[in-house]
């Protein structure tokens, strides 16, 4: 999923994800991402 966000006075990336770290005060939650094996 892809979602597009505009904001007049953004936060910095480093902000928004508590600094690596979440939690609750993370605005953005990092996910790792898994690639789909669909054979050969």
């Amino acid at each position: 999923m892809e979602t597009l966000t505009v904001e007049n006075n953004p936060q910095t990336f480093h902000a928004m994800t508590n600094g690596g770290q979440g939690g609750l005060d993370a605005y953005v939650e990092l996910i790792d991402l898994i690639p789909i094996d669909f054979g050969d």
